[in-house]
């Protein structure tokens, strides 16, 4: 009995040091500022494994000095951003906050000829 009554005491220390690592991971990203910046979407990738498995979802961004980061997201955000779009990245410590996609770019306008 006295073996029973440790183990359980040892597992709930154990799962009280991983709800306070998990609080501490999740508060660091909190209070940290939110950054804004210009960006474009170079690469999308999900990882998981197993038949059953719930996808983690990563798209990697590419910013105007060359350096890229790589960030976790959500299934939706994940499904709305594509390859190549350029927009404005807004992140917080290590989590993608939002991305607001900058409308393509299109070349000159060129009058439309007149019906003779």
């Amino acid at each position: 009995m006295e073996a029973l009554i440790t183990f359980f005491f040892a597992c709930m220390v154990l799962a009280c040091i991983a709800l306070a690592a998990l609080v501490f991971h999740i508060l660091r990203g909190r209070i940290e500022p939110v950054l804004t910046r210009p960006g474009r979407v170079v690469a999308k990738r999900q990882a998981g494994r197993g038949y059953y498995y719930a996808p983690t979802y990563f798209v990697t961004f590419e910013f105007q000095d060359g350096s890229r980061d790589e960030f976790e997201t959500f299934d939706r955000q994940y499904g709305l951003l594509t390859e190549g779009a350029q927009g404005t990245l807004m992140t917080q410590g290590r989590n993608l906050r939002g991305f607001a996609r900058q409308p393509p770019q299109r070349g000159p306008s060129f009058p439309r000829p007149l019906h003779t």
